[in-house]
């Protein structure tokens, strides 16, 4: 698997390498897997794509998504009505988790 970004800052994982077009500053290759957001891995640039992912750097991205994702879901659980404010923060960060898991699970199919 790779990961690039092209010219303009897209950045997605590939299932083989693909090729660098220097004219449209874009890389060409249909077996695109998955768009990453843009502001993720900013180490990754135009000039130094693409990069190899090792079976536990992919894990790493899924590892950082799932933070991201339950740190996104506790914020908006807590601010939501639908949790008892009196409920206790443990509590709240393991329903964020659990969102997270369940959704980096339905991803990877």
């Amino acid at each position: 698997m790779w990961i690039a970004r092209d010219k303009s800052g897209y950045l997605c994982i590939y299932n083989e390498k693909p090729r660098k077009d220097e004219v449209e500053h874009i890389f060409e290759n249909k077996d695109e897997l998955l768009h990453i957001d843009n502001d993720e891995f900013p180490e990754i640039t135009w000039e130094n794509s693409p990069v190899e992912i090792t079976t536990t750097s992919f894990e790493d991205i899924w590892e950082q998504r799932r933070y991201e994702i339950a740190k996104d879901t506790m914020c908006a659980l807590i601010i939501s009505d639908s949790i008892p404010k009196t409920t206790p923060v443990l509590k709240v960060e393991e329903l964020a988790v659990a969102y997270a898991d369940g959704l980096i699970k339905e991803l990877k199919k």
